[in-house]
């Protein structure tokens, strides 16, 4: 199959940066020994010596691996572990297989092998708020023991413990591409299109839409880079650490819901298991970088006034408004006092005004250079971080688009509005467009709200090809390495190192 990569263009100092980062992922796959890892327990994980013993007491401690064929149900069960980046030798799969022949023996280090590894797949290997300190989305649950106790009666105990792994399509995208690394670690390069060479390739344009939406610009419209897939270790530790993170996210993640994946720049609508259009977006940078995190989107402000946050009145606005005195008259600025009372920006000298404490609050006028653009998509939440339109687009036909203090900067806003207030009354596609026209400041609730995830996933089904490709995107916010680190030594390709099979 092929591997697509997703990159920006290497300027000597991020080819310096893109090294040490496969150096630490390729030190993270073979080095860390599986000791290194441990979750904190804890809701809504449950303890590992909780499931057993009530397992044990469901079955009223009576034998269940004696059975040979059971046993060797659970050896193979651990050993398809690999395909979901999880190494079979953390669940203590080698100890079992020199119990084989000593069934006393194998009883109580077999049952915590299958809830151990059972607990990773359902929760992840690595409590999320260890790495996304902003995660509050819904766990997947199970009842365990009832699982695995079924699982016997059914004599499927490899199929029961297996299942438990997420259900979602790119889940699975990002597993048959582990697969076959782990089976051909070195296959054949993928041929170019006839149409294209190597330097031509860095424009070639992908379809970032599906063919049969019908909302939206034309898929044409929006290029993106492609160029080579890294090393087989690198593209190996990618999928691992985007499997992991799968395993974090609830099995339902909204009928109708918007997806943003902060590493590809990319705000996507969903209903019914479908992408309607994949919007293009600017995230934080990474002084600011965007929070990871759930919530429901509850209003959209059309025309909306800028409340300027503190931090970013010092730190961007002052320093303008000292260099050009008049810029806050121009842009639209409206300057309070302590007491609330609007003070006249052509009478202060900002050249005199201190940063700490920093005397006045601002807001920018709706207008063309409002920096919320013409509409805002609200979830409240504790990061103040919303869904905006901008004042200059152009900055989204940039590769690179971390400029932005924390918020989604998001492309062709209206119809993404339209389509969240569809089932509020009153409003369609016209009417989001001609109150945007209008200038008129107009907020609106919806009258259901519709989930929102934010994201970051570094390797994800490529949205061009249909053939189980996968993009391997930037590492922004250099998150992977850490996240490897925690997960512990993975499987190995064939040829790189033992598989550590049996």
């Amino acid at each position: 199959m092929a591997v697509a990569s997703h990159r920006r263009p290497f300027t000597l100092a991020r080819r310096h940066t893109a090294a040490l980062l496969g150096a630490s992922l390729l030190a993270a796959v073979l080095t860390v020994p599986p000791t290194a890892v441990a979750r904190p327990l804890g809701e809504p994980r449950p303890p590992l010596a909780g499931l057993t013993t009530r397992f044990e007491a469901m079955r009223a401690h009576a034998s269940v691996w004696g059975d040979d064929r059971r046993f060797e149900s659970l050896l193979a069960g651990l050993q398809a572990l690999r395909s979901h980046g999880l190494d079979p030798a953390h669940y203590g799969r080698d100890r079992l297989v020199r119990l084989r022949h000593d069934p006393a023996a194998r009883e109580q280090p077999a049952t915590e092998a299958w809830f151990a590894a059972a607990l990773d797949l359902l929760h992840g290997r690595v409590d999320p708020r260890e790495h996304e300190p902003d995660w509050n989305a819904a766990p997947r649950v199970a009842d365990l023991p009832a699982r695995l106790n079924t699982a016997i009666a059914d004599g499927d105990i490899a199929g029961a413990l297996l299942s438990l792994a997420p259900t979602h399509v790119e889940y699975a995208v990002l597993r048959a591409a582990l697969t076959r690394l782990l089976d051909d670690p070195d296959p054949p390069a993928e041929p170019l299109p006839k149409s294209l060479d190597p330097l031509h390739e860095l424009a070639v344009t992908a379809l970032l839409a599906d063919p049969d939406a019908s909302l939206g610009p034309p898929a044409a419209s929006r290029p993106e880079p492609r160029v080579g897939a890294p090393a087989v270790a690198e593209r190996i530790a990618r999928l691992r650490v985007n499997l992991e993170r799968w395993r974090w996210l609830p099995e339902d993640l909204g009928r109708r819901h918007v997806r943003v994946n902060l590493a590809a720049y990319r705000v996507t609508r969903r209903e019914d298991g479908r992408v309607l259009q994949r919007h293009r977006a600017i995230v934080g940078s990474s002084e600011r970088q965007t929070p990871v995190f759930s919530d429901k989107i509850r209003r959209i402000v059309f025309n909306p006034w800028w409340e300027t946050p503190h931090s970013i009145a010092v730190r961007d606005e002052l320093p303008v408004f000292r260099r050009y005195p008049r810029a806050p008259r121009q842009l639209g600025f409206q300057v309070l006092d302590a007491q609330g009372r609007t003070v006249d920006p052509d009478s202060i000298d900002w050249s005199e005004v201190p940063a700490s404490p920093f005397p006045y609050r601002l807001r920018q006028a709706p207008g063309p250079l409002n920096a919320l653009g013409r509409a805002k998509i609200l979830f409240p939440n504790a990061h103040d971080v919303y869904l905006h339109d901008t004042a200059a687009p152009e900055l989204f036909f940039e590769r690179e688009r971390e400029f932005s203090s924390g918020c989604v900067r998001t492309d062709d806003i209206a119809t993404l509005s339209a389509w969240l207030l569809e089932d509020t009354p009153g409003w369609d596609a016209r009417r989001v467009r001609e109150v945007m026209r209008s200038g008129r400041t107009v907020d609106v609730a919806l009258t259901e709200p519709v989930p929102v995830h934010l994201l970051y996933f570094t390797a994800e089904p490529d949205p061009a090809r249909i053939d189980g490709s996968v993009l391997y995107l930037e590492d922004i916010y250099e998150r992977d390495a850490r996240l490897l680190r925690a997960l512990g030594t993975g499987p190995a390709a064939n040829g790189m190192a033992s598989a550590r099979q049996r």
